[in-house]
């Protein structure tokens, strides 16, 4: 059973999603709790928003919110963005850049929709 608190979780996610321009997912793998903070300065710094999530509410959000992303795409962290078209690319070339920067091998898949 699903909890109360999950359902309320994946109904703001996908309202979230329903009113913007731009989705990106990400899906996110061996980063740490301070990698994943500066991922989100980088993001707001673009004006978009970046959530982070498990991969299941991650699912029931998009499929809520009708985008057309495949749900095999998803791993055990998932994170999606939103804002308006310019800021979502913006704050994908940022989150390129930074983890281009680390000396450690990180993992992050990006589907726009």
């Amino acid at each position: 059973m699903v909890s109360k608190i999950n359902e309320l979780i994946v109904a703001e996610y996908s309202a979230l999603m329903k009113d913007q321009e731009g989705v990106v997912v990400l899906t996110l793998e061996g980063l740490s709790v301070q990698e994943a903070e500066g991922l989100r300065a980088s993001v707001r710094a673009t004006g978009a928003e970046l959530k982070l999530t498990k991969s299941r509410l991650a699912k029931a959000a998009i499929k809520a919110s009708q985008i057309p992303i495949q749900a095999t795409a998803f791993f055990a962290i998932s994170a999606f963005l939103v804002g308006s078209v310019a800021s979502t690319l913006a704050a994908s070339q940022a989150i390129s850049l930074l983890t281009a920067r680390q000396s450690s091998v990180r993992t992050i898949f990006f589907l726009v929709a």
